[in-house]
């Protein structure tokens, strides 16, 4: 199995994109400590990186294909541990950080999913969460991959509250983004099911990955009115 061209999700479709995904590890790296558990890792876009940064990690996810996935891909990495399971079934261990990476929004009930993960974090540890964000940017292609939801801010602040959670930062990443995932799932419509759609997303991505990744690295800001993604940190 090669996990570069099977596309199973829009996650996989990313795979296209590394020094995206670079920069993403990049906003989040400096909360990644110590035990750490990457849940709903997907095709393992960031394990590697993570795997570099702490002593042991934990990679979960329920999908039997990704499972298969993950193992091709970090079988080299002594200090990573595969695991399959949902949220309602996680084994009660403690970690240092918890990562969630476009996965809250599969979850339906993700208050309760947060408060889980939450259940597992040592004292001063973190969770860090990244979920597709806006409301208006939803669609089918959202609908297909098993997306309940996008956020915005007020959606994460309501659970925290709810949840009396210290959230130490709370920000929109990428707006340059939310305008291409606009114009090819909004506006275009696409939902990647042939192979002409995915592979001119992967061309895209790869210019993309090229030109514009760059820039969004020198210019992006905490402060951003909007976002494709939205990243929630929560210290315990």
């Amino acid at each position: 199995m090669d996990y570069k061209k099977e596309i199973i999700s829009s996650g996989s479709l990313m795979t296209h994109a590394s020094r995206y995904n670079e920069l993403i590890f990049k906003k989040i790296s400096k909360y990644i400590k110590g035990r750490t558990l990457e849940f709903g890792a997907g095709t393992g876009n960031f394990s590697e990186m993570i795997s570099k940064k702490v002593p042991e990690l934990t990679v979960i996810d329920e999908k039997k294909k990704s499972i298969d996935f993950l193992k091709q891909r970090l079988s080299n990495l002594s200090n990573v541990k595969i695991l399959s399971s949902n949220i309602e079934n996680l084994s009660i261990e403690r970690y240092d950080t918890v990562i969630l990476l476009n996965v809250l929004e599969h979850i339906k009930e993700d208050q309760k999913a947060i408060e889980k993960l939450m259940s597992v974090l040592n004292k001063d540890g973190y969770l860090i969460i990244q979920v597709p964000a806006l409301t208006y940017l939803y669609s089918d292609y959202d609908r297909m991959v098993g997306h309940h939801k996008r956020y915005h801010k007020k959606d994460i602040q309501i659970i925290c509250k709810k949840l009396n959670l210290n959230v130490i930062d709370l920000y929109y990443f990428n707006p340059i983004g939310a305008f291409g995932w606009w114009y090819n799932y909004c506006f275009k419509k696409k939902t990647e099911k042939n192979s002409e759609e995915k592979n001119d997303t992967i061309n895209q991505l790869k210019i993309y990955d090229k030109y514009i990744v760059p820039l969004i690295d020198a210019f992006d800001s905490r402060y951003n009115p909007f976002g494709i993604s939205l990243f929630t940190i929560i210290k315990k």
